[in-house]
């Protein structure tokens, strides 16, 4: 499994995540960029310091896991069933359908539902949506954080955004 690309796809999904989490009407095309980078930023920057620690990028990193638990969990029953959790499995499989032969082969596939669900119940908590990621979102925040300072600039955040960018746009053909 090549962690690095699997981490790159999550992180590219928070940064959607957290920007659309935050947004309440889409600006003008100029813009959007900007006001989408600004909006993730502020949701890492909890505190407005112009650093994020690892507490609060992995805590917006939870909240926008949550929020797409929640969009997931149809029925609000608050445990997806694998009917919910079937659409976003075959949307991951698309979109990983469209990646050059070469990331697809480097790429792991999304996680089952059998793989979410830890204790086998057939229904997966949030709790169990959470633990499924802990790893990938600890190391995203190692990536980031360039100087290992044990926090992240506004700079770095930005890099790793530039990054993911020509990352994603390179391996789906835009």
């Amino acid at each position: 499994m090549n962690t690095r690309l699997h981490t790159a796809v999550m992180a590219a999904t928070f940064l959607v995540t957290t920007a659309a989490s935050t947004a309440n009407a889409e600006p003008a095309a100029e813009s959007a960029a900007t006001d989408r980078q600004q909006l993730a930023w502020s949701a890492v920057d909890a505190d407005g310091n112009g650093e994020a620690t690892r507490t609060e990028f992995q805590a917006a990193q939870v909240r926008a896991a949550t929020q797409r638990f929640r969009r997931l969990d149809k029925d609000a029953s608050g445990t997806l069933s694998p009917a919910e959790y079937a659409p976003a499995l075959a949307e991951a499989k698309e979109r990983r359908s469209r990646l050059p032969w070469i990331a697809r082969r480097r790429m792991p596939e999304a996680p089952s539902f059998e793989t979410i669900d830890a204790d086998r119940d057939g229904g997966t908590t949030l709790k169990e949506w959470l633990a499924s990621s802990e790893k990938r979102r600890a190391k995203m925040f190692e990536r980031i954080d360039d100087d290992d300072s044990g926090s992240v600039s506004r700079q770095e955040f930005d890099e790793w955004q530039a990054k993911m960018k020509r990352f994603l746009g390179r391996r789906s053909g835009q």
